[in-house]
């Protein structure tokens, strides 16, 4: 869209240069030959447009009010195409975060499983601390694996602001 907008600029412009160009007369010299009584006649003739005083005036005003609104169109699409991947650059931070902290929920309850797996011994009561312990830790592996769709939702919600492919690895030390 910028491109197009971009394009559409740089021909109001050269729209606008050819009007200024044209408020100067082209004056044509050329030679001239008659025939008068047997006699060759040779001359030079100059030839001027009939709107000498106009200086082109009316044109080259068109010519400004298209190249302004051209401008004008220009900034619209640049501002909204910045505010499109402002948003989608923010949405994907947060969902970038919040896979982070899932992902360490999860690894917290990996550990709260292996711990309570030591405590409680087959065959002895106790097994339902086990049984809670694996239940939040499915839940919190439920909750990353939503948090890691999210975040690649958000990641090819980024792409169409851009416009092109992205590397998702080639940001992450930043």
């Amino acid at each position: 869209d910028i491109l197009a907008a971009l394009a559409d600029y740089g021909d109001a412009e050269a729209a606008l240069r050819l009007e200024i160009a044209r408020q100067y007369p082209d004056l044509d010299f050329g030679p001239s030959f008659s025939w008068d009584q047997g006699a060759h006649k040779w001359g030079l003739i100059l030839g001027l447009p009939l709107a000498l005083l106009n200086r082109n005036q009316g044109a080259i005003a068109q010519a400004l009010a298209k190249r302004t609104e051209a401008a004008a169109r220009f900034r619209v699409v640049q501002d909204k195409a910045f505010a499109e991947f402002e948003q989608a650059r923010a949405g994907y931070a947060g969902a970038v975060n919040q896979f982070t902290t899932a992902d360490s929920l999860l690894n917290a309850n990996d550990a709260r499983v292996g711990m309570v797996a030591r405590r409680v011994r087959p065959g002895v009561a106790g097994g339902s601390g086990r049984i809670d312990s694996e239940i939040a830790r499915n839940a919190s592996a439920l909750a990353r694996l939503d948090a890691l769709v999210k975040a690649q939702s958000a990641f090819g919600q980024l792409e169409a602001a851009v416009g092109t492919q992205l590397d998702p690895l080639e940001g992450s030390n930043q």
